[in-house]
């Protein structure tokens, strides 16, 4: 699957929940302007610092004046275009389209990265013996939610949201884990119940 990379330092994204971005680098708005053109995803992936990529097999190399390489793993979303200024920048949200690993990257004379990304499946279940862990964590997320939105009628479409496990593990992973290794490092996990066990590690 071809994707154009969009490099963050220690920035990764769960594919599960709508991510607003702002953009305003050029090459970037050229590059989101593109995507939406094209109907290409946009992969926003973890970015390492310096020219280190060669020493970690979880990283590819790219072609960025301060990013050296990149994590494999990567979330990728369809964009959509909210809002554009008059210098050019723009209010952008991802939509949820999937999990990869990035195989290739590769320039098509463009400002930007282009990649070829695999399609990563999760196995999405959880186990009977994993409910109790669910609960707990329900009910650290409705804590910090309470203490977060002062909606009324935001935080309930939250916790009606976050009934669905899939999207509990990635709320509670975006928004209440502090750690961008930590971040990443449960983005690389295919099995929703090994995911549960980090969070329920983190939290004790």
């Amino acid at each position: 699957m071809r994707a154009f990379l969009f490099p963050l330092h220690k920035v990764s994204y769960q594919a599960i929940l709508r991510k607003p971005l702002n953009i305003f680098e050029p090459r970037y708005i050229r590059m989101i302007h593109d995507a939406e053109m094209e109907g290409v995803p946009v992969a926003l992936t973890y970015a390492n610092l310096g020219q280190h990529a060669s020493a970690d097999h979880g990283s590819i190399p790219i072609e960025h004046e301060k990013y050296g390489s990149v994590r494999r793993i990567t979330g990728l979303g369809r964009v959509q275009i909210l809002q554009k200024s008059k210098d050019g920048s723009m209010l952008v949200v991802l939509e949820p389209f999937a999990k990869g690993e990035i195989i290739s990257v590769y320039n098509e004379d463009a400002p930007y990265n282009t990649i070829e990304v695999e399609n990563i499946p999760e196995f999405l279940t959880v186990m009977p013996e994993h409910m109790i862990s669910l609960q707990k964590l329900q009910l650290v997320f409705r804590e910090w939610a309470k203490s977060f939105f002062k909606n009324q009628a935001e935080y309930d479409a939250l916790m009606h949201a976050a009934e669905d496990p899939i999207v509990l593990v990635g709320a509670i992973t975006e928004f209440v884990i502090p750690s961008p290794d930590l971040k990443q490092g449960i983005l690389e996990i295919d099995d929703i119940n090994a995911k549960i066990d980090v969070l329920l590690e983190w939290m004790n």
